[in-house]
């Protein structure tokens, strides 16, 4: 069985080997042969095989036409409008105050075939005779390129003149670009990207735009070569380097692993160009965790070579750069076209992801992994955005029916190279119009930067189980784990710590974690994404919505409504018709942490419905004077210890033991965190553990779906923790403690109570607790808190 195995992965590499052979110019081994007996698009009776191209004689006029034998767009018969990419994280386009009008310079050449205006027989001499049509076989009807699987698929080489689904050409690549990009190459640096001249070739060159100054730009022949031979059993689409990745980057550039040190030898085209930051070290380039071959059907239809794996097709696996008609940014398959393949449609970034991360893939009707969904190391997430409860992730389920999403859009809090990171505009999230609130992947996941680690800091280069938080034993902590690496968010600042009072400002984080680094410190010292909360509260606080008191039950018009999103919960759920501001909520005061004296008032009522109790603290009910208990001397502030703990150790709270505390909330009480996705996230029926599944590879973790309301992992209702085992709460506190009869003998530091701490009272029953954070201790609601 060894020997079988070594004998099939010397094969594979073998013929990876064979893909990136070096390039040889032999058109006559090319599809560009389009000479009689060629096969495929060919003459019927021209023999010539240059003729479709070049001639020596009456050449075409036009600048930097080599010796150009067909008309160009602008000639007289040869008329095209174009459209071209453009996107907001487009410096380019930035720069020069709009993208390119149309195609120029050497572009136009490989148009005059690829835009589908012309035939492709129209050529402007052939044996000594102006302006034939030479006859072909194989073109569309009126002899222009053939379609292949669809006009507006991605699997076509007839372009057309809508180039926005199209990589960008004809743009001024150059030092200012690269300046304010962030993650592309300097050619004058660069040993492999460069301005092209007498006696200069860089492996990518830029041309020099004879109209436009010789202002370099990025043209087709950037990438392509037209004359350039397919290697044996590839199809390497005449581009002058590695159409896929050979191995693993082996070190950083200047000696930083997060950088792509370019071999021409190793290394997909794409990254002579493009250095992402964090993408060589990322799950989808790790070849010990992207190590999933594609299924024959799958890579057949994508030109991909069999027995090709994720890692080896890096780039590729996500964008392709003549992706569908309606994608954005060059996402492969990325509409919400039902064909297989998908011809056209509008822009839906989760389809992308859907190739790998569901049961069935998005393309040609067959799953594109041999390995991908339900119990398998690619995680279905597909599944759970078709639960009862779901984020708003396709245009439909958004308010305005349409994808709002646009990474690189104005965000005063950060400047500068903003689609580097993923940044967008608060006024997209919601800010000022809550028509525009949305959520897609990429909200959350950066896919270039992601890594399989329990830590975002830890080394890539040794993955994990999984790249999602560790939940079996030890003190749990609140920091990002890979699957968040390299996201943005928000950390709130606050300028009163009393109870409705919500941030004043919010610091943008961004950035990737150095790899080593301890996250632990104060979120505020780092400028790059620590902690979970700072990536939910960039759409779940006032930084994009508008607010002026977070308080519940008070049903402020600029917080978002519940029931308005497709799969979001129905209004008057749980009496709730307005989401609270989670931010204000989880807020932390320094002078409310731990037990005792509050330094602060905590916005809570006192009154003389309670009476001091001193075991633990606690407060029962009872007719004492009024002012008996003074918010402010023996009240502070209740949180679930989502950005800080709560300083309050099982000593603190006068309990005997920590085993009111399901595992792992039992190891560090008082100075553990806990994750938002502790409580939001696929519904599961276990009691005792917020586990979405039994196996790492299970179910996945994160806040897509839900059967539950408001994305809850347990059931949340007025039967909470009134003989409601499988409910949220008792994910994390042991339903015998909290329900009816105290078992563990674990006490809680509730005076006065005989049995179980709450009398077998339901959760969310008034006079008990409000869910994320109040004004009272324990979350407890008085009768005055209305």
């Amino acid at each position: 069985m060894k020997l079988l195995q070594c004998i099939m992965l010397f094969a594979l590499l073998a013929s990876f080997s064979q893909l990136h052979a070096a390039r040889i110019s032999d058109i006559t081994n090319t599809k560009h042969n389009l000479s009689m007996g060629s096969g495929g698009v060919e003459a019927q009776s021209e023999s010539q095989i240059c003729v479709f191209c070049h001639t020596p004689h009456g050449a075409n006029t036009q600048p930097q036409a080599p010796l150009w034998n067909r008309k160009l767009e602008g000639d007289t018969g040869y008329s095209a409008t174009y459209a071209m990419y453009d996107s907001s994280s487009m410096d380019a386009s930035a720069l020069a105050g709009g993208p390119p009008a149309a195609p120029t310079n050497a572009s136009k050449l490989c148009l005059s075939c690829h835009d589908g205006v012309i035939a492709i027989g129209a050529v402007n001499v052939s044996n000594g005779v102006a302006n034939p049509n030479l006859a072909m076989n194989n073109t569309a009807g009126d002899g222009t390129m053939p379609v292949g699987d669809g006009e507006n698929s991605g699997y076509t080489r007839n372009l057309g003149t809508d180039l926005t689904n199209d990589h960008p050409i004809s743009i001024t690549y150059d030092s200012t670009l690269v300046a304010a990009d962030g993650e592309l190459v300097d050619p004058l640096i660069s040993l492999h990207v460069g301005v092209r001249g007498p006696g200069v070739r860089p492996l990518i060159p830029l041309i020099p735009d004879p109209l436009d100054g010789n202002t370099p730009k990025l043209e087709c022949i950037s990438c392509h070569d037209p004359h350039v031979r397919d290697d044996t059993g590839a199809d390497i689409k005449f581009l002058r380097l590695n159409r896929f990745q050979t191995n693993n980057d082996p070190v950083g550039q200047g000696g930083d692993p997060q950088l792509v040190n370019f071999n021409e030898n190793n290394d997909i085209i794409c990254l002579a160009c493009h250095n992402k930051a964090g993408w060589v070290e990322s799950a989808h380039a790790n070849e010990l965790v992207a190590n999933e071959q594609y299924t024959n059907a799958a890579a057949a239809i994508r030109d991909f070579p069999s027995g090709i794996q994720v890692w080896q097709a890096a780039c590729l696996n996500c964008h392709d750069t003549h992706t569908v008609a309606g994608s954005r940014r060059l996402l492969r398959e990325g509409t919400d076209s039902t064909n297989s393949p998908k011809t056209g449609g509008s822009s839906e970034i989760q389809e992308t992801c859907y190739q790998c991360h569901s049961n069935d893939g998005t393309t040609g009707g067959v799953a594109t992994l041999t390995s991908q969904g339900d119990n398998t190391q690619v995680p279905n997430i597909k599944s759970d955005f078709q639960l009862s409860r779901f984020m708003p992730i396709t245009s439909i389920d958004q308010r305005v029916s349409e994808e709002v999403h646009d990474i690189g859009t104005a965000n005063s809090g950060t400047l500068g190279q903003l689609g580097k990171d993923f940044i967008e505009s608060p006024l997209l999230l919601g800010k000022g119009n809550l028509s525009n609130r949305h959520v897609e992947c990429t909200d959350c996941h950066n896919p270039h930067r992601v890594t399989k680690n329990r830590l975002a800091s830890d080394d890539p280069a040794n993955p994990a189980a999984a790249g999602t938080h560790d939940h079996n034993t030890g003190a749990h902590d609140n920091l990002i784990s890979g699957v968040l690496r390299g996201s943005w968010g928000v950390e709130p600042v606050y300028a009163n710590s009393e109870f409705t009072q919500i941030p004043i400002n919010f610091n943008v984080k961004r950035g990737l974690p150095p790899n080593g680094v301890s996250m632990s410190g104060d979120p505020n010292t780092y400028g790059y994404v620590t902690r979970e909360y700072q990536i939910c509260l960039k759409c779940h606080s006032n930084y994009a919505y508008d607010d002026v008191s977070g308080i519940a039950g008070h049903n402020y018009a600029g917080r978002p409504a519940l029931g308005v999103a497709g799969g979001s919960t129905p209004s008057g759920t749980n009496n709730m018709t307005i989401y609270t501001n989670q931010s204000m909520e989880f807020q932390v005061p320094i002078g409310h942490e731990g037990e005792g004296t509050s330094p602060t008032p905590t916005g809570a009522e006192w009154s003389g419905a309670y009476t001091c109790s001193t075991a633990g603290g606690g407060g029962m009910m009872g007719g004492a004077t009024p002012g008996t208990c003074d918010a402010r001397t023996n009240n502070h502030r209740g949180w679930h210890p989502v950005m800080r703990p709560t300083g309050r150790s099982a000593a603190t709270r006068g309990m005997v033991s920590s085993a009111i505390f399901e595992s792992p909330f039992d190891a560090a009480v008082g100075t553990q965190t806990m994750y938002c996705t502790d409580c939001h996230g696929s519904a599961t029926t276990a009691i005792g553990t917020s586990r979405p599944g039994d196996t790492e590879d299970d179910k996945p973790w994160g806040p897509h779906g839900s059967s539950n309301n408001f994305l809850l992992q347990g059931e949340w209702n007025t039967s909470t923790g009134s003989g409601q085992a499988p409910g949220l709460c008792f994910k994390c506190h042991s339903f015998n403690d909290y329900s009816c009869d105290e078992t563990t003998g674990g006490g809680g530091g509730w005076g006065g109570h005989g049995g179980g701490m709450h009398g077998g009272g339901s959760c969310g029953a008034a006079g008990t607790y409000e869910d994320s954070g109040f004004s009272n201790k324990n979350l407890n609601i008085s009768n005055n808190n209305n």
